[in-house]
């Protein structure tokens, strides 16, 4: 399901306009297949009930993957966990999950995405390709990157970073297959159109 996902759904919880459990059902209906939970504002008793209610959504539909926390993965049986490069190191969150769950790492480099790949990382978050509000601290990578990366890494790695209709139309020189997506699918009135406007440029 890992390998075959087009697009990536993060629901930032500052960012969705719309209920995050209709938002979900909406996402799963136009066969999204991996939903990540953000959440950089709530408590982390506040994220683990969020995460309970996501997975009771999601069932077996969709992977489910917690930002920044292995420990509400494990609790809330969700599919894995998510860790920018100030988190939980990759080895001490396999350490804590096992190998059966999934574990993604965001990366800026080429660098950074070799020693994810090395040290047993499932996917990658490759960006920001444009400046984007969710990671104000970072600036765009380049399309060199994405030229470099579509060589040197044989996991799925998915571009990130404010990524948009309009944006996508200026990557698809890159024939990129997989991106992550938060603000075009959270802030939108239209989910199913959002997704179809988005697969329609990236096939």
């Amino acid at each position: 399901m890992l390998k075959k996902s087009d697009i990536y759904a993060i629901l930032d919880v500052g960012t969705c306009r719309n209920n995050i459990s209709n938002l979900i059902i909406n996402l799963i209906k136009n066969n999204i297949k991996i939903i990540q939970l953000r959440d950089k504002k709530s408590s982390w008793k506040e994220i683990l009930e969020k995460a309970y209610l996501i997975k009771k959504i999601i069932k077996n539909k969709a992977i489910f993957i917690v930002n920044d926390y292995p420990e509400i993965c494990l609790l809330a049986n969700a599919d894995g966990v998510h860790l920018g490069q100030d988190d939980l190191c990759l080895k001490s969150a396999r350490d804590i999950l096992g190998k059966d769950k999934i574990i993604g790492i965001s990366c800026h480099n080429i660098k950074q995405a070799e020693f994810a790949q090395k040290g047993g990382a499932d996917y990658i978050g490759f960006g920001p390709i444009f400046k984007t509000p969710t990671k104000r601290e970072c600036n765009p990578i380049g399309f060199r990157k994405i030229k470099l990366i579509k060589n040197k890494i044989r996991i799925p790695f998915f571009a990130i970073g404010g990524i948009d209709s309009p944006g996508l139309k200026i990557l698809k020189p890159l024939k990129i297959k997989r991106i992550a997506v938060c603000r075009a699918l959270c802030k939108t009135k239209n989910t199913g159109q959002a997704i179809k406007n988005l697969r329609n440029l990236l096939n």
